[in-house]
């Protein structure tokens, strides 16, 4: 259950067995135990229209999988807490 732990970090599959990705991302909204959590979502998933609706959901970055590497990922997760800190301050 999304309510058990907070997080700091939650990285999002758009393929989630039976749910998108973008309907996970409204279950994390809708928990105030994640209402810190940075969001990013990784997938295979391309589309314009989605990676538009999960950034608008509060994801702060969209990671393709196929273009996936250490160095994108840490400065991915650098940036999202760097934002989260000033959006904070």
């Amino acid at each position: 259950e999304i309510a058990a732990t907070a997080f700091d970090l939650i990285f999002v599959d758009y393929h989630f067995g039976l749910l998108t990705g973008l309907e996970v991302l409204s279950e994390i909204n809708s928990c105030d135990r994640q209402a810190q959590a940075v969001l990013i979502m990784v997938t295979s998933v391309t589309k314009t229209d989605i990676v538009v609706e999960a950034m608008k959901s509060g994801c702060s970055d969209y990671l393709i999988k196929e273009q996936l590497s250490v160095a994108g990922i840490r400065k991915s997760v650098e940036t999202a807490f760097a934002d989260k800190s000033s959006q904070v301050e």
